[in-house]
């Protein structure tokens, strides 16, 4: 599937890039792609979303929750009760606000349609 990032609409890139970063390993082939169009995407939430999943593919925990609490200062509709459990990785704390994010773009974008 991400071999597929170049020929995908951004609302479907936006999905691919909260599955890379899900799977890192396998998610780091497409990392200079998630770059790139979060460059391409300046100052929309896109761009939030792939700078996120590019710091999760990274490995850079610290900077992801960061970017996460700011997501979540101006994401409506999300749940984030888990953004302040410390005894919940950082990573995967920063992750589920991504996947959930994602998600909901994902079915406004779908609704839209």
């Amino acid at each position: 599937m991400l071999r597929r990032w170049d020929t995908e609409p951004l609302v479907n890139r936006l999905l691919l890039g909260a599955l890379a970063a899900t799977y890192p390993l396998h998610g780091a082939a497409v990392g200079e792609e998630i770059a790139a169009t979060a460059r391409d995407s300046g100052g929309t939430q896109a761009e939030a979303f792939l700078q996120l999943a590019g710091l999760l593919i990274r490995g850079e925990p610290g900077r992801a929750i960061e970017a996460a609490t700011r997501i979540a200062t101006w994401a409506d509709g999300i749940r984030y009760a888990a953004l302040d459990d410390q005894t919940i990785d950082p990573g995967i704390r920063a992750l589920h606000v991504l996947s959930d994010t994602v998600y909901a773009c994902a079915q406004a974008s779908r609704r839209a349609a």
